[in-house]
């Protein structure tokens, strides 16, 4: 069993955990990123940069609605991810210019026992 300790130099607390993306198409992978588990949301978000180093080519457009925030369009991309050890998920994954860390939500979470 992998454990992570929650961050604390977020108010509250947040918990992260370590992840490397992989582009299928290239066989390129990302170094170990830190993620934030966010439950409230249904898709995984990935900093802009991370989708420009693994040279990943969007599929589409999706538009989006955040809390607090207008409707955009963010390009979505295919990728592979991985938690340390466990076994990597094929995720459609969104990219944001503005995102320091990537934010693991939901289409991810649903695929592993998360206590």
């Amino acid at each position: 069993m992998i454990r992570y300790e929650y961050v604390a130099n977020f108010s509250p607390p947040a918990p992260f955990v370590h992840v490397v993306f992989h582009n299928p198409k290239n066989n390129r992978t990302s170094a170990e990123i830190p993620a934030q588990i966010n439950s409230g949301a249904d898709r995984t978000v990935i900093p802009s940069i991370v989708a420009e180093e693994l040279e990943l080519i969007s599929v589409r457009d999706v538009m989006v609605e955040g809390l607090g925030s207008a409707a955009q369009t963010l390009p979505e991309f295919v990728v592979s991810v991985q938690i340390r050890l466990l076994e990597p998920i094929a995720v459609s994954v969104l990219a944001h210019e503005k995102e320091t860390y990537v934010l693991l939500g939901r289409d991810v979470l649903n695929k592993l026992r998360v206590v």
